[in-house]
């Protein structure tokens, strides 16, 4: 375009093989309302924006998700149903990861799938395969 110039340059190397880090089973799937979660999420990320990390811990048990944000300026508690298939699961998540992906989603709701507090989560649509998001854990000390 006129006086600009573009440059770029092939990447060498071995890169991750995607096939090998998105899990195959799952112990614990929920399918839940995205509105319902993402306003939650967004509640509760306001308090968890004020720490550098921005976790919001995910408790799921029975039918019910727990989404907490506990930072030095206060506390969130927030509630939302789930459908549960598979084992309870903790685990804690970066709060701007979790609401961009529940930001881009068009769908009315969608699946959750875990391993356990340590593993990738996966968010997918719950009927189909239109999209997956891969969202890292955040350890905490609990």
């Amino acid at each position: 375009m006129e006086d600009t110039t573009v440059c770029s340059r092939l990447y060498e190397g071995e890169f991750i093989n995607v096939n090998n880090i998105i899990p195959k089973s799952f112990t614990c799937e929920v399918i839940v309302n995205k509105e319902s979660l993402k306003e939650s999420v967004d509640r509760a990320a306001v308090l968890a924006r004020t720490d550098k990390n921005s976790i919001l811990t995910f408790d799921i048990k029975e039918d019910n998700m727990a989404v907490t944000s506990n930072t030095s300026m206060g506390r969130v508690d927030e509630s939302v149903h789930v459908l549960l298939e598979g084992k309870d699961v903790t685990i804690s998540l970066n709060s701007k990861y979790i609401g961009e992906c529940l930001n881009a989603v068009s769908e009315d709701s969608v699946r959750i799938s875990f391993n356990g507090a340590f593993a990738p989560c996966i968010l997918t649509p719950s009927e189909g395969d239109s999209f997956l998001y891969l969202i890292l854990p955040v350890r905490t000390t609990a």
